[in-house]
């Protein structure tokens, strides 16, 4: 299985959270509802990418850092 991060989706691409590669900053994320197994959009990106707006699961919306783009594996 072939795995990347949140900052590697393209606008309108989808795929599933996998894992966290920080394990503190995952535990933030999965309190926010960011839950491994869970459906990700790249809903768009600021223009030096520098923040990220993702759709978890088609009803919530999220704006993260990069940093906290960066620790969201995600899976084909």
């Amino acid at each position: 299985m072939k795995t990347k991060n949140i900052t590697d989706l393209k606008k309108g691409e989808c795929s599933h959270i996998h894992n966290f590669s920080d394990k503190i900053l995952g535990a933030k994320l999965i309190a926010m509802g960011v839950l491994p197994n869970s459906t990700v959009e790249l809903i768009r990106k600021t223009f030096f990418d520098s923040t990220y707006y993702i759709k978890i699961n088609k009803n919530c919306n999220i704006a993260l850092r990069k940093k906290e783009a960066i620790s969201i594996i995600v899976s084909e």
